[in-house]
């Protein structure tokens, strides 16, 4: 088939038309592998006369930087200083390894050396020494539940156990209070291992504003806790003090008046205080 020169024309027009409006539609990417730094760095020509511009971190630099930040967020020493515990990412390549189990590891730092003594997804929260062998590792699980991983840091054995939405050790280590807010508020006392020993609910009214201040406080030596909890089916607060190598029984009970209410500690062994709409209250039991 032959064409003529007029044909050839048109063809020429059309593609160099169609070459025009590609450019002026779609930037120019560029992407670069490098491999042996396990880097992706994504380059664009923004103004289509050559000029390339790096948009983007090495997502190994980026990693890298994070768990530099990770660690500083996370550093925890052990009671007797010689251990430190911190967080650490693995690197990933897509969005959804942040649900494998060995995303989030714990790692103790002893003399120079690191291991990993326990690992979960993305889901792990904070952690805490118990003593300078055993870690309280956190892990969240929906609403109203927080999951517990009691790690032994020289095997790196773990016991888990769920008890409620957070958790306050006593002193000793020994007892473990779990809070709960639905769909009754409350706390449960377990021993370390999450066996529960006893449980306080009551269902509550929001009326006047006075409740959802849910507090308990382990006594200095780890017989006693006071609590601040509404009544049953009342908006009204009272102030408990519950003995707890007598089976938990309530040894000290106190109406409360006020809407806020916050800051409850004990001051020695016979001592509380807490404040209410701004001022501090002293209870002597």
């Amino acid at each position: 088939m032959v064409y003529s020169c007029d044909e050839i024309r048109k063809f020429i027009v059309l593609g160099l038309g169609a070459v025009f409006f590609a450019v002026l539609l779609f930037p120019v990417g560029i992407y670069r592998q490098e491999e042996d730094k396990r880097a992706l760095k994504y380059k664009e020509d923004e103004n289509f006369g050559g000029n390339l511009k790096v948009v983007a971190k090495a997502p190994l630099e980026i990693y890298e930087q994070e768990n530099r930040e990770l660690k500083d967020r996370t550093l925890l020493p052990s009671p007797n200083g010689r251990k430190l515990a911190f967080y650490h990412h693995k690197f990933i390549s897509d969005l959804t390894e942040i649900d494998d189990k060995d995303y989030t590891s714990l790692v103790i730092e002893e003399k120079g050396k690191r291991r990993t003594v326990f690992a979960g997804d993305h889901t792990l929260s904070f952690f805490e020494w118990l003593d300078d062998n055993e870690i309280a590792v956190y892990q969240d699980c929906g609403t109203e539940c927080m999951m517990v991983y009691l790690v032994e840091t020289q095997t790196g054995r773990a016991h888990r156990f769920f008890m409620g939405g957070g958790y306050s050790w006593a002193p000793n280590k020994k007892y473990v209070l779990a809070f709960h807010d639905v769909p009754r508020d409350g706390i449960s006392v377990g021993d370390k291992f999450g066996k529960v020993l006893f449980s306080l609910m009551r269902e509550g009214s929001n009326t006047s504003g006075t409740v959802a201040n849910l507090r308990a406080v382990w006594s200095p030596d780890s017989s006693k806790v006071a609590l601040i909890i509404h009544k049953e089916g009342s908006p009204d607060l009272e102030l408990i003090v519950l003995d707890v190598a007598n089976r938990f029984k309530t040894t000290f009970r106190s109406n409360l008046t006020g809407r806020e209410f916050s800051k409850l500690s004990w001051r020695g062994p016979r001592n509380l205080t807490y404040n209410s709409d701004g001022k501090e209250h002293l209870i002597t039991l």
